[in-house]
């Protein structure tokens, strides 16, 4: 993948090209934070949508099926937390 590739990807998911930040240089590293701002996006959205799909009082019934669907959300929030 090209540093251009690797730029396009950071700025379409809502971060700055590495040329405009103090981010690291070396690819390998552009990469991480690239999969890490998709992640966090893909969690926002995902959290969004389950949010959105139970409403916001969850039946006590939908309880355990609400976890379930919001268990990659939890995990990758964790992730991105201990990154921090």
């Amino acid at each position: 993948m090209s540093n251009e590739e690797i730029d396009q990807i950071i700025a379409n998911c809502g971060g700055v090209p590495r040329r405009h930040s103090h981010a690291p240089v070396d690819s390998r590293d552009a990469r991480i934070e690239a999969l890490k701002i998709a992640l966090r996006e893909c969690a926002d959205d995902l959290e969004s949508e389950i949010k959105e799909r139970y409403g916001a009082s969850i039946h006590p019934a939908m309880q355990r099926k609400y976890d379930k669907d919001m268990a990659p959300v939890i995990a990758a929030h964790k992730l991105l937390k201990d990154e921090k």
